[in-house]
């Protein structure tokens, strides 16, 4: 992984959220959401869900779906792929707590790009492997920080959110496409949402 310059990456970063921090969907693109169901949860399955409280009897299983279609999307892309994290939430408190968070094996990794903030003033990290990549989504599955995946030379972007439900947005229908088919293999449904706050 190296961080890297804006200026350097073959995309321009889109806005995603508005001045009230609100998430809107930037121009050019649809909004969808990632997550464990094929249809949006209604009240009544949201509090069944919630009282269950599967999300934790069952948080290693569902994260490793994610974490098997985060390495498929690796296997399948043609072009790099770019992480873009707000160095200013990394603070020193931030950064012990991500790593004590994190397993075992992604700790050496997550030293690994602490060690390169020294005098950065990027914000954008380019991924050279799946161990790397699955680090940075662990970050975002456990609640720790927002980071935003930026795929197939932006044209497909993954934020951060809770509960295993995150927001994705893409820029036609053919990568839709793609990645509902790597979603499905790996037990994860892409929908659209209907109701978009545009810029």
């Amino acid at each position: 992984m190296k961080l890297i310059d804006k200026k350097d990456i073959p995309f321009t970063t889109k806005k995603f959220f508005d001045e009230n921090y609100d998430l809107i969907t930037p121009e050019n693109t649809e909004r969808f959401q990632i997550g464990l169901f094929d249809h949006f949860l209604n009240e009544e399955e949201v509090i069944e869900f919630y009282d269950s409280n599967s999300v934790e009897e069952n948080f290693s299983e569902n994260e490793m779906r994610y974490f098997n279609f985060i390495a498929e999307v690796f296997e399948s892309s043609l072009t790099q792929i770019f992480i873009e994290i707000e160095m200013d939430e990394l603070s020193n408190s931030k950064i012990i707590e991500i790593l004590n968070i994190l397993d075992f094996e992604d700790k050496n990794i997550w030293i690994e790009f602490v060690k390169k903030l020294d005098n950065a003033n990027s914000k954008l990290i380019e991924i050279d492997s799946k161990k790397e990549l699955k680090m940075f989504f662990k970050i975002i599955t456990r609640e720790l920080t927002s980071p935003i995946f930026h795929f197939e030379n932006g044209k497909v972007n993954l934020l951060g959110n809770f509960d295993l439900f995150f927001p994705m947005f893409f820029e036609n229908n053919e990568l839709v496409n793609k990645y509902k088919g790597i979603a499905l293999k790996n037990n994860l449904h892409i929908l659209k949402i209907e109701n978009q706050h545009y810029t």
